[in-house]
């Protein structure tokens, strides 16, 4: 910082901190925006939902189409490979 005023830089990293807290709440907004479309237009929706993933019909009838692995916590910040 130079008198109080920070660096493009350091106001840069802020702002990206900023979008990064945001990003998940607009990501889970945009997922059931995009759900209650595709279901409204007379689609299925498929997704993974408590271990299994699950097809949904527009009628509300969901059919299990397998049941998956449980999601691998990581720490923030550390690196993972997924092939």
């Amino acid at each position: 910082m130079n008198d109080g005023v920070p660096s493009d830089s350091e106001a840069r990293e802020r702002e990206l901190d900023k979008l990064e807290d945001e990003f998940p709440q607009l990501a889970d907004a945009a997922f059931f925006a995009e759900a209650e479309r595709t279901l409204a237009a007379g689609l299925t929706l498929t997704q993974a939902f408590d271990g299994q993933v699950v097809r949904i019909s527009p009628d509300g009838r969901c059919e299990v189409v397998k049941t998956i692995h449980p999601p691998h916590p990581v720490e923030v910040g550390r690196r993972i490979w997924i092939w």
